[in-house]
């Protein structure tokens, strides 16, 4: 196990975790203010989380002693599942700890974790979901979502806010003694 890199990962994982909380916040101000509609707002600071969530889970694996040619990607859920099991167990006992109430880690951690992992790499590109219409059928497609009261299954992407805080919450715990000097 090499200590410095690991400080690095874990270092970079949090650096992302402050830019995204700095740029949600100036979102925010800025839509306040009238610089930005509600449409104008982008999946920047999501991207970020995001990212911080593949570091601190890559530090973690590598730490735990995985194998670092595993170590790879972006599929969150295979990068878990590298994890020893009471490790595994300690991720998903402070994350739900940090929610406090029923959550989709529970029952839906693969399935979360998976669109977790298809939000990092779709949402960067997000208008190549739609190529295949124009702009008449984008606009009937969202109507329809909504007047259909905007069924969770029927997203085309679904966040997991609350999960990835809590996952996140716990990889930070649990990369704590990597913590650079």
């Amino acid at each position: 196990m090499n200590l410095l890199r690991l400080k690095l990962m874990r270092r970079e994982g949090m650096r992302r975790l402050q830019d995204a909380e700095a740029l949600s916040g100036l979102q925010d101000a800025d839509a306040m203010s009238g610089l930005l509609d509600s449409d104008g707002m982008s999946d920047s600071h999501y991207l970020l989380r995001l990212l911080a969530l593949e570091l601190l889970l890559k530090c973690l694996c590598l730490a735990s002693g995985c194998d670092a040619k595993k170590v790879r990607g972006h599929n969150y859920d295979v990068l878990f599942q590298t994890l020893p099991e009471p490790t595994k167990e300690e991720l998903l006992r402070l994350a739900k700890s940090r929610l406090g109430r029923p959550t989709g880690l529970t029952g839906n951690l693969h399935s979360i974790l998976g669109e977790l992992s298809a939000n990092f790499i779709d949402l960067r590109y997000p208008y190549e979901k739609y190529e295949s219409l124009d702009e008449r059928r984008y606009v009937e497609l969202g109507d329809k979502w909504i007047a259909e009261g905007a069924p969770l299954e029927k997203a085309t992407f679904r966040y997991h806010s609350e999960e990835l805080f809590g996952l996140t919450y716990a990889l930070v715990e649990l990369t704590r003694q990597f913590e650079w000097d």
